[in-house]
């Protein structure tokens, strides 16, 4: 007996424009490149006013062009803890509880130093468990991984994930 087919199958609807303003405004829009023309900031910035991203990401040579391009737009602009004090980590730390952020991150490492346990343990100290503590810059071997999350990172940023996880998986 023939199978018969009263309606045509129903084609799922493209996601609604809220959909992907939604995702778009939880994307740090990034040029790590400290050698990066003037012109790929623009263009940088230009996008993330486009797409309505939440923040540029950009190495401190870029940052005042940024701001200048960005000020008043709600685009927020992010810098390095490496090049930060003490107080200023404090101070960005305790800014991103009372702003409602949902983590705090280290750094990119394309300056002098990427994470370090003690800005992690510092950052961790200072969220408390209101924010999630993201270690990022520099971590390529399962010992820095397994060190920051000691010291109180909940997520890893890294491009040596591979490594890292075949690392742990031959020590257990």
């Amino acid at each position: 007996m023939p199978i018969e087919i009263s309606e045509a199958p129903q084609i799922a609807a493209a996601p609604a424009q809220a959909d992907w303003q939604r995702l778009a405004a939880v994307i740090d829009h990034t040029l790590l490149k400290p050698e990066s023309p003037n012109i790929k900031v623009q263009q940088l910035c230009r996008e993330a006013l486009e797409y309505g991203f939440a923040c540029v990401m950009l190495n401190p040579t870029n940052v005042a062009l940024a701001c200048s391009l960005l000020a008043g737009t709600g685009v927020e602009v992010g810098f390095e803890t490496a090049l930060l004090s003490l107080e200023e980590k404090i101070l960005a730390c305790q800014l991103a509880v009372a702003a409602g952020a949902d983590l705090v991150k280290s750094s990119t490492g394309f300056f002098h130093a990427g994470a370090v346990p003690a800005d992690i343990s510092l950052m961790r100290g200072v969220v408390g468990d209101k924010l999630g503590v993201k270690a990022s810059g520099g971590i390529r071997t399962f010992e820095d991984a397994q060190a920051m999350i000691e010291a109180g990172a909940n997520r890893i940023g890294t491009s040596s994930g591979v490594a890292i996880v075949e690392s742990a998986r031959a020590k257990s």
